[in-house]
């Protein structure tokens, strides 16, 4: 069976066949619009309107942080042009956040009607989506496109940070596995392209597409968007600039490493007071991660008095810095050590804006050839002190520079995405698969399991049912009888003593005649695609094991069917991080024999759990590929008497970390504990970070009904201030305690 062969629809003009009229869905964070809009918001919103006014149809999925509201001004713009915005649903919990609003994404967009769908890179929005796709589950006519702004792991070499928590390299790889699971990767730079696929592996459909403009979608005068309102200095564009003499320079861009704001401060330190003597500098960005002291601080203090600043603008948005660097006279600097294809080098393109800016990344693609040696500078200070001290010598801000692209090639390359996507074959073979189920004398749960089994629309199908030591003759009875009847599937029972759950699957698997075998524990149940879903994965993306979505219930004791669960969702292809969390599988799963075999089959420790975990991970570190699917598929009971909870953390994990030990040189062999040790602190630290940040709030809660009530709120707000100046209440439990005996000593009736 071929999916994807054909695109487009029919009756309703949106065909994605052709280069004609489409439907598009954009998937991003941020959008112009929001509090905090940077770069992706720019790009994204200036794409949006450059193909709605081509006619397409635009659908913004807005998967922003829910507090994040569209300004009435920008709601307004995107209704007037035809663009529908969405949110991103979050009314039901998933587990683990790093992935959620993948998966949310996912599930809101599959059976829809796009022909293009453009996830931004990060986050690993499209993740869950791609890898359904991939297993040929859906967007059979849908292109799925990896727009690239700027990768995580690029962004860790960029502002040469070294992480330690699991989760933000959980994000990363579900970014990179977005990206090589795409059907095309777009991108603003070549550059980051190439940086991605030397990295990584890349589907072959690799495009190069510079940004939008906001001239191209007649945003360039719009004050009534802009915050604080702009108006446009600099007339209509391509009016001729005369030059201005040099009163300003103007750091542009986020505060932040890899955008050179070391870089600037240091510079203008080897500058000196006396060449910078009464002028005027500021930096305009948003003051992340570096905050406003931050930065004065890496500036000597001879400097600092003999300037005009530090003046730091940090409320404007992209209009409204762009509305500020107009001025006559303002020289924008863009020191990147990194960059892919910046917004700010763009806009002072476009808006003829005097500009001196780093040659790294994807800017010199930006920049017109003509004009990159006098615009651009090594990424270094002494580079960008050489070209100051010409700009200073000359007294007056130098031309601006033209741009490298070319604006009508932008919208024929987004309309190109229109063709037909790659297909996706898969087999329409139906392999017996055989089922296993353990049991163990809880016959009523069982029952349900079974029902859900038989159910399955998967018709190749034989059921094993392995009684694992069940020590009531009665209980035993009623399971032969239960089975004896009509279920009309093929259904095997085979007996032994007790020998937990490990040694019961195992059983099963040898009393089987399937070579694909899928587990189910007796008192879960599963969907009723579960078997064909899982069949269709692995036969699309030839893998060793597949499994699926866990939906966890805590146990009350009824039928686990038509119940509401939280989601837990696996990624199946990061082993590299199976150390320190379950991100490979669980319960519900599919696997080869021949993969189940050169893994061993299941651990048989008696007692110990996580029999799944280990199994999975053994058989992705084999180098066979393991995946999971984005499905809700399997329903899991956590009871209280579950082996996970009656066994120790140490030694339920001993199965998981032993498995890495034949993968491992001696020397490194502890390293698997090391790892899933370092994140049980991280996770530890975590959640007390939460508790404190819930008590700070409380206490400043209690702190401005204190200060609403009481006599003297002046001198409280002087204690107040005191604390706050002293930096103390920022670290830690310890350093609450000024707080806590701040609020004991004012606490009374005005303040409980």
């Amino acid at each position: 069976m071929t999916l994807g062969a054909t695109s487009g629809k029919s009756g309703d003009g949106l065909g994605g066949g052709s280069r004609g009229v489409g439907h598009f869905c954009l998937v991003v964070t941020e959008l112009l619009g929001h509090r905090a809009a940077g770069g992706i918001a720019t790009a994204t919103t200036f794409l949006a309107e450059l193909l709605a006014a081509a006619g397409h149809a635009v659908t913004l999925l807005d998967a922003s942080p829910p507090e994040e509201e569209l300004s009435a001004a920008w709601r307004t713009r995107y209704r007037a042009n035809g663009i529908a915005v969405e949110r991103l649903g979050r009314s039901t919990p998933v587990a683990p956040p790093y992935v959620a609003d993948s998966y949310r994404a996912y599930h809101q967009l599959k059976g829809r009607d796009f022909d293009v769908i453009v996830f931004q890179d990060w986050r690993g929005l499209g993740y869950c989506s791609m890898s359904a796709k991939r297993s040929g589950l859906a967007f059979e006519n849908s292109r799925l496109v990896h727009i690239v702004h700027g990768p995580t792991p690029w962004l860790w070499e960029a502002n040469q940070t070294i992480e330690l928590d699991t989760e933000y390299f959980a994000g990363a790889h579900l970014e990179q596995r977005a990206a090589e699971m795409a059907d095309t990767v777009v991108g603003p730079s070549r550059y980051l392209i190439d940086w991605m696929a030397a990295r990584w592996r890349l589907p072959a459909d690799q495009r190069q597409i510079f940004y939008p403009t906001a001239r191209m979608v007649g945003l360039r005068v719009a004050p009534e968007l802009s915050t604080p309102a702009g108006g446009d200095p600099l007339g209509p564009l391509g009016a001729p600039r005369p030059a201005a003499p040099l009163k300003e320079l103007v750091f542009f861009g986020r505060y932040e490493e890899r955008k050179g704001i070391r870089i600037f401060a240091q510079a203008l330190n080897r500058l000196g007071s006396a060449r910078l003597a009464g002028l005027t500098v500021s930096f305009l960005g948003r003051a992340v991660p570096f905050s406003e002291a931050e930065v004065a601080a890496l500036l000597d203090d001879d400097v600092i008095a003999a300037i005009d600043g530090p003046h730091f603008i940090t409320n404007r948005d992209s209009l409204g810095a762009r509305s500020y660097l107009g001025e006559p006279g303002r020289l924008a600097l863009i020191p990147s050590l990194i960059d892919n294809s910046p917004n700010v080098v763009i806009e002072c393109i476009e808006d003829e804006i005097s500009f001196l800016a780093a040659a790294s990344g994807g800017i010199p693609e930006l920049v017109a050839r003509a004009d990159r040696d006098r615009v651009l500078f090594e990424p270094t200070v002494a580079a960008l002190v050489a070209r100051l001290t010409e700009v200073l010598d000359a007294g007056v801000v130098p031309a601006p520079a033209a741009q490298g692209w070319v604006d009508e090639d932008i919208l024929p390359a987004w309309e190109a995405l229109l063709e037909a996507a790659p297909p996706v074959i898969c087999s329409e073979d139906q392999p017996l698969v055989s089922v296993v189920i353990p049991h163990h004398a809880q016959l009523e749960l069982f029952a349900h399991t079974l029902v859900s089994v038989v159910a399955q629309d998967y018709p190749n199908l034989e059921i094993v049912v392995v009684d694992d030591g069940t020590p009531d003759p009665a209980m035993v009875k009623q399971l032969a009888e239960l089975l004896e009847e009509p279920w009309g599937r093929a259904i095997c029972l085979i007996r032994q003593d007790n020998n937990y759950l490990g040694a019961a699957r195992n059983t099963g698997v040898a009393g089987a005649k399937g070579d694909w075998l899928v587990f189910v524990d007796d008192d879960d149940v599963v969907e009723p695609n579960y078997v064909s879903t899982l069949v269709t994965a692995a036969q699309a993306t030839g893998a060793a094991a597949v499994s699926s979505v866990l939906v966890t219930h805590l146990d009350d004791g009824s039928d686990l069917v038509g119940s509401h669960g939280v989601p837990y969702v696996f990624l199946g292809d990061a082993v590299h991080l199976a150390a320190s969390w379950n991100t490979i599988g669980g319960a519900g799963c599919l696997v080869r024999r021949e993969a189940w075999q050169a893994a061993g089959g299941f651990h048989t420790r008696r007692g110990v759990g996580h029999e799944d975990w280990t199994l999975l991970t053994a058989i992705a570190l084999s180098g066979r590929t393991v995946v999971s699917v984005p499905e809700p598929l399997y329903r899991y009971r956590i009871r209280a008497t579950s082996m996970l909870r009656s066994t120790t953390r140490y030694r339920n994990m001993r199965p998981v970390l032993d498995a890495f030990a034949p993968h491992l040189a001696q020397q490194f062999a502890t390293w698997p504990e090391l790892l899933h040790g370092q994140q049980q602190m991280i996770d530890g630290f975590r959640h007390r970070n939460a508790e404190l940040e819930s008590e700070v709030a409380a206490l400043e809660q209690a702190l401005r009904r204190a200060l609403r009530q009481s006599a003297d709120a002046d001198g409280l707000r002087a204690e107040r201030d005191a604390l706050y100046a002293s930096g103390t209440w920022k670290v830690g439990s310890v350093a609450l305690s000024p707080w806590r005996a701040w609020h004991g000593l004012r606490r009374g009736p005005s303040s409980s």
